[in-house]
């Protein structure tokens, strides 16, 4: 699968997606990414950034992560860069409709006093899904780079 590099947040994440994709701003901050002409769901991606008075340093992301509330079958790991990253899925049912949603949060530690958390949240019709897209996707976004630290 052909890849592209795309930037959010003013270039403070940078990733890669299909090259078929297209990007869509929406009024949130939020960055939309899908395929036009086939339909394999839509990527959403949102960068915050939390300042705590707290000192950071010698803080994991991990453990910052581990601290949020847990969801049901979640796996937590620790990236080699420092990072840490949560995934999740989820599934609905709308008007006799399955739609899943996998979502991967991932976190950066900005110290002594900020976290950036990048989530990522893929959804498709429960019929649609696709185990090579959604690999392709899980590497990325383990590969996701955050820009120089906002402190």
């Amino acid at each position: 699968m052909k890849l592209k590099d795309v930037a959010c947040a003013d270039g403070q994440l940078r990733f890669r997606i299909p090259a078929g994709w297209t990007e869509v701003r929406e009024g949130d901050g939020e960055v939309a990414y899908y395929d036009e002409t086939l339909d394999q769901g839509t990527l959403r991606v949102k960068l915050s950034t939390f300042t705590t008075e707290d000192d950071l340093r010698g803080h994991r992301a991990l453990d910052e992560l581990a601290a949020l509330e847990a969801e049901p079958g979640q796996t937590l790991e620790e990236l080699p860069d420092g990072s840490a990253l949560r995934f999740h899925r989820e599934e609905i049912e709308r008007a006799g409709e399955r739609t899943v949603f996998h979502v991967w949060l991932l976190a950066n530690l900005d110290p002594p006093h900020r976290m950036r958390l990048a989530i990522f949240s893929l959804m498709v019709r429960a019929t649609e899904e696709r185990q090579e897209l959604l690999a392709v996707l899980d590497t990325e976004i383990r590969r996701s780079r955050f820009g120089q630290p906002v402190s």
